[in-house]
């Protein structure tokens, strides 16, 4: 049975003071009991949706979700066989939505029920707080991933490529740090391997983001642990029911 899961990533304004927290897998339906999620092929490719983005000056973009991937590849150097490589026809797809469905989609069109006028109409049909989510496809029963789709909200947020200075609170452009696109692509690629949630401000894989931020850049020590236990070079990804 195949099923299909979102996790997202928030902007927030906070002052974390938690110390990094150790990697959480995902697990099926995000129920403990069920299985915890990985890729079966160590060999992932992904695309860039064509469109990129029209608000990120250039094909800036592109770039800096190559260094994402980059930043894991570098990574599992050493204590993992996981490989990451661009492929037009992939089906893990990074996408941006620069365009709310409100006000969009006609009233009473039929996805508004079965939940794909994002497809349809390359819009954002998710919270307005989110800035990006990934989606991935799964076996419930074994927690086999299939394939998984990032998405970035460009309607709500101005993702940039800079590393300096971050924008005034408030006050985003491109010229400074917004919603940087690095940042926010190696979260996310973390939820298309199978991490969940961390707690601490130290973590890649925290939920929260504030405007400015670059610290997700970086693969922090904790989530490297998790990528060497979840894809261990030569060896099966382990099986969990608790972690």
């Amino acid at each position: 049975m195949r099923a299909a899961a979102a996790v997202v990533l928030l902007l927030c304004g906070c002052n974390c003071s938690k110390p990094a927290a150790p990697f959480v897998r995902q697990h099926a339906d995000g129920e403990a009991g069920l299985p915890c999620l990985f890729w079966p092929s160590r060999a992932l490719t992904y695309a860039v949706d064509p469109a990129g983005s029209a608000r990120t000056p250039a094909d800036t973009e592109r770039a800096a979700v190559d260094s994402a991937f980059a930043s894991w590849s570098s990574a599992a150097a050493g204590c993992s066989d996981l490989t990451f490589s661009m492929d037009a026809g992939s089906r893990n797809l990074v996408v941006w939505r620069e365009r709310s469905c409100t006000g969009l989609v006609p009233p009473g069109d039929p996805c508004l029920t079965e939940g794909d006028c994002d497809v349809i109409y390359g819009c954002w049909d998710d919270p307005e707080d989110t800035l990006a989510i990934t989606t991935v496809t799964y076996s419930r029963s074994l927690g086999t991933l299939f394939d998984a789709d990032i998405k970035l909200n460009g309607a709500g947020w101005l993702y940039t490529t800079v590393d300096a200075p971050p924008c005034p609170m408030g006050s985003p452009g491109t010229t400074c740090v917004a919603t940087d696109v690095q940042n926010t692509v190696t979260h996310e690629i973390g939820h298309l391997l199978g991490f969940a949630h961390a707690d601490g401000k130290g973590s890649t894989m925290a939920a929260f983001a504030p405007q400015g931020d670059l610290t997700k850049r970086v693969i922090d020590d904790g989530t490297k642990e998790g990528l060497c236990t979840i894809y261990p070079r030569g060896a099966p990804s382990p099986s969990c029911t608790s972690q």
